[in-house]
């Protein structure tokens, strides 16, 4: 396996290479990365307001990069592995007060696992530049990890995945110049695929978590559990990244089993079980409400439901369409 060469990611951040000061001004770069640098410096008597400037060393002379009150600024959208120099001056006189160098750091590429489903687990890739690339290592064991791909697109999709096997992963970032970054090693366990019924599921109801007010179950738990919070744009509860819902018995009854489900859309979410549907108020294989065909319920705060709902949270385009899986992970 690829092993870390030179600095640390947190030692390549470059501080200021030069600085050119006045007798009583004072300018530093800080917090500074591959795209964005902050700006400090000491105030000037009697300014009010001052202008950052870049200095373009092509053409050799200032060009404006914003006006502030403050005595701080972000710069955003830099070019990474590039050196910089901006000049602060006061916004009425146009006086230079002092100027700063600095080097923003080398992009480095960043994945992460974004969808763990039964059959494949997927890799999204970002900040690649030319030349840069991602190794993907893999194994049964943390302690044996094997290169299974270079990867130097958007994305990387493992297939070689077994329902209900856990797997571990690790990423070492390439990057332009060679330089290796480890990432952490990442646990898995591929969810299993379980049965639908022969019903379509497009139709997704929802039940007031206020009504669940037996505060000995673990419903009540956790619906009203720290970790549980209503999402603004949907207004479901939550847990991590898990809509709160109630399945029928067939998908499980430990409340707290997380679920992967896929619409016809080819959008996916994953979801939490907070609640079981009633035995009674579902099909023979208790898989769906016989009322409304419905294999989901989530859990809402009311005074957050959005207007478009009209009873069915299919009508909101991230939960439209038919189920097409439901996978449980164990």
């Amino acid at each position: 396996m690829a092993r870390n060469e030179g600095s640390s990611f947190n030692d390549a951040v470059l501080h200021s290479l030069s600085v050119e000061l006045s007798s009583t001004f004072s300018i530093t770069a800080e917090k500074i990365s591959s795209k964005t640098a902050t700006l400090r410096w000491t105030n000037s008597d009697g300014c009010s307001s001052y202008s950052v400037m870049r200095y373009d060393e092509q053409i050799g002379r200032n060009e404006k990069y914003a006006v502030t009150g403050e005595n701080c600024i972000e710069l955003t959208n830099l070019t990474p592995n590039t050196e910089y120099k901006f000049v602060i001056a006061t916004a009425l006189t146009n006086k230079n007060l002092g100027a700063v160098k600095f080097k923003t750091q080398e992009l480095v590429p960043v994945s992460e696992i974004s969808v763990v489903a039964a059959d494949y687990v997927k890799f999204n890739i970002q900040d690649l530049e030319f030349g840069a690339y991602v190794e993907i290592y893999k194994g049964e064991s943390e302690n044996k990890l094997t290169l299974i791909a270079t990867a130097d697109n958007s994305e990387f999709i493992d297939y070689d995945v077994e329902q209900g096997k856990q797997y571990y992963y690790k990423t070492v970032s390439v990057t332009a110049s060679g330089r290796n970054i480890e990432g952490e090693t990442v646990s898995v366990v591929a969810p299993v695929k379980m049965d639908l019924p022969n019903v379509s599921g497009s139709t997704k109801t929802y039940a007031h978590y206020t009504a669940v007010t037996a505060k000995s179950t673990q419903q009540y738990k956790l619906l009203n559990s720290k970790e549980c919070y209503t999402d603004p744009e949907t207004g479901i509860r939550m847990v991590d990244d898990c809509y709160c819902v109630a399945l029928g018995s067939y998908y499980g009854s430990e409340i707290g089993t997380k679920y992967r489900i896929e619409f016809s859309t080819g959008k996916s979410i994953k979801v939490i079980l907070c609640d079981q549907k009633s035995n009674r108020h579902t099909d023979s294989n208790n898989q769906y409400a016989v009322r409304n065909k419905d294999i989901i319920e989530f859990y809402v705060q009311k005074d957050m439901i959005p207007k478009s709902i009209r009873g069915n949270y299919g009508n909101l385009s991230k939960f439209e369409g038919d189920i097409v899986s439901i996978e449980k992970y164990v």
